[in-house]
């Protein structure tokens, strides 16, 4: 099975790895579960227990983890970040390694335990919960665990894996259309899945490669800020990369600069107001070289040291396709429905 181009390089590298050379755990779940490989074994775990969860609950509001929980037979616990009462877009880092995550699934005793860690960040406390999740798909045997698996510890493979799950659980696909329909600009539909889902920016920008929805056009992402204790004046040579998702690519992250007239420099420098575009761009950054079609989001303030600006790259479109240009009016109206949004009382 060839690799899609997805933007989780992890799961990338071991999408094409064939089934007698995965670990054991996922040689198990791929056979259990009927399916062709341990990927679409998750897709389907993952549907199966949001379908019950839009049974009992339904899927107008985000995900609530704690249900999630419930339905799978797990007991969450530790201390738990409040919800915040508007929409936030959480730039907390990349948690794909087990040191990186904010939760821990432990199995000695009778109800599997997924603990939190004292996250304060609720968006990377919910990633982090799934995808414990995601681990008791890999090691589910109906309704009983696999233990022999479980002992054998996790691996790269798997941790791949259940991130992915994390992902499918907590942004289902009914919750990303709409965007796409709203948006031609692919960087405000992730800040907005983000918002909605109530996800790191990661997750939800990683999610729109995923292979169960993605039509191969998004090549790569960047979360741009500002670095810290700078002299310089101007303003792309203030900005560096903090994370990118562009397998096969390499950017220095925290060393290079935007370049001048780049559409992250204009978005940048519109220094106190949320604001996105697209245009069409010859794009060098680090081994990130082409003609790309560019969607940007920047948000925070230059004068506080706390902008940011989401990039993301797709193949060009045809001749002709329509800029877009978005101010602060018009994204705060996009943003209407999901701030008039109940609150779940179920919290994270």
């Amino acid at each position: 099975m060839s690799s899609p181009p997805l933007l989780d390089a992890e799961l990338a590298r071991h999408w094409s790895t064939p089934a007698q050379e995965l670990p054991l755990a996922l040689r198990r779940l791929q056979e259990t579960s009927g399916t062709l490989s341990a990927h679409e074994a998750i897709e389907s775990a993952a549907e199966t227990t949001l379908s019950v969860y839009e049974q009992r609950f339904g899927l107008g509001n985000a995900i609530s983890v704690g249900r999630l929980c419930d339905i799978m037979g797990a007991e969450l616990s530790g201390p738990l970040p409040r919800r915040r009462a508007t929409p936030t877009y959480s730039s907390a880092p990349v948690a794909f390694r087990r040191h990186g995550h904010k939760a821990e699934l432990r199995v000695d005793t009778a109800r599997p335990r997924i603990v939190l860690n004292g996250c304060m960040d609720e968006s990377l406390a919910r990633v982090s919960v799934a995808h414990e999740l995601g681990h008791l798909f890999v090691h589910r045997r109906g309704s009983s665990l696999d233990r022999s698996t479980l002992r054998l510890g996790t691996s790269p493979e798997e941790e791949a894996i259940a991130e992915y799950a994390a992902r499918l659980l907590l942004l289902p696909r009914s919750f990303i259309s709409p965007f796409r329909k709203l948006h031609t600009n692919t960087a405000l539909q992730a800040v907005e899945l983000a918002a909605r889902g109530r996800v790191t920016l990661h997750a939800a920008v990683v999610r729109l490669g995923d292979p169960d929805i993605a039509d191969g056009s998004l090549q790569a992402a960047i979360l741009w800020k500002l670095k810290p204790h700078t002299t310089a004046d101007r303003i792309e040579q203030r900005l560096t990369p903090q994370w990118f998702a562009c397998p096969g690519a390499f950017v220095p992250v925290g060393t290079s600069s935007a370049r001048p007239g780049s559409l992250v420099a204009r978005l940048a420098e519109d220094g106190e107001k949320p604001v996105s575009r697209v245009a069409v761009e010859d794009v060098r950054i680090g081994t990130l070289v082409g003609k790309f079609t560019v969607s940007g989001f920047a948000w925070g303030s230059v004068v506080a040291g706390t902008r940011l600006v989401l990039f993301l790259c797709s193949t060009p479109e045809p001749t002709g396709a329509a800029l877009q240009s978005t101010d602060r009016r018009e994204y705060q109206r996009s943003l209407f429905e999901l701030r008039s949004e109940p609150a779940s009382p179920e919290g994270v």
